[in-house]
């Protein structure tokens, strides 16, 4: 398994949420989510990475992802976090 690295935290919400972009190898980087006890890979819009810009209270996520994995060209993002109900 190839050593993977985090480039840090991108933002931390108020109720501990954290997006991040973590570097996959081969000059490549995917957007994260941690809510608290899951991890979630955000994936691409159809390209070879993505990564994250900022995180809001509300769990929602910004960011820029590879259009095409032939293109290096980035097109913004808003991901949302499902809420779970009790």
């Amino acid at each position: 398994m190839g050593r993977q690295s985090t480039s840090g935290p991108v933002d931390i919400n108020g109720k501990g949420q954290v997006a991040f972009t973590e570097d996959v190898g081969n000059d490549r980087t995917m957007a994260r989510f941690y809510d608290g006890k899951t991890f979630s890979n955000l994936g691409t819009l159809g390209g070879a990475g993505s990564f994250v810009n900022a995180l809001n209270d509300v769990g929602q996520i910004t960011g820029g992802s590879n259009f095409s994995p032939e293109s290096t060209d980035t097109h913004a993002y808003r991901w949302t976090a499902h809420l779970r109900l009790a």
